[in-house]
């Protein structure tokens, strides 16, 4: 019988420690939650898979004996780092819709009004309403719509920009998780 429990005991010693690191992802789920860029849709979902696959990599693969915490807590540091500018970089790159419209939602632009991201007709009308913002620009052409955006901004710039948007929120979120898991083997002693 005592065999069978010292055999229970780096299972336990695995379930605590991934216990607690997913638990410590809950303010770090909050942000990723409210903040995915826009038409992310069911990659969503991905997110969470990501965090499993990662603590499951993490706790898996990193011996016993190994002490990451130091890098776990560097990783996190670089994703709160990533976090502020991915914010700065979705308020530039994505317009939220008025109150008044009764939409709920970011629409992905360009390049803020930067010159080579705009279309003619944009170009136009910020000839014509100086000191116009893009939130401006989109209510001036209904553009609160799908493809409303492409009227304004060039489509390869409202692709890149999504883009750019995306890959700094996975690799945000995918450093915050990593971060978590290197600290949670420290854990599993």
């Amino acid at each position: 019988m005592t065999d069978r429990a010292l055999d229970l005991k780096p299972v336990l010693a695995i379930l605590t420690a991934s216990a607690g690191a997913i638990a410590s992802q809950l303010p770090g789920l909050s942000f990723f939650t409210d903040y995915t860029p826009p038409s992310f849709g069911l990659m969503t979902l991905l997110t969470g898979g990501l965090t499993l696959a990662v603590f499951v990599w993490v706790l898996a693969s990193t011996p016993r004996s190994s002490n990451f915490a130091g890098f776990g807590v560097a990783t996190i540091v670089i994703a709160v780092l990533l976090a502020v500018i991915y914010l700065a970089l979705l308020s530039w790159v994505t317009v939220p819709a008025p109150i008044e419209t009764g939409i709920d939602e970011r629409f992905q632009i360009g390049f803020g009004l930067l010159d080579f991201s705009l279309t003619d007709r944009a170009r136009t009308l910020l000839q014509s309403h100086n000191g116009s913002t893009p939130q401006d620009l989109m209510l001036a052409v209904a553009g609160f719509r799908p493809g409303g955006a492409e009227l304004l901004w060039k489509p390869w710039t409202v692709t890149s920009a999504w883009l750019l948007l995306v890959c700094n929120f996975i690799l945000t979120y995918f450093l915050w998780s990593l971060g978590l898991a290197l600290i949670a083997t420290r854990l599993r002693r």
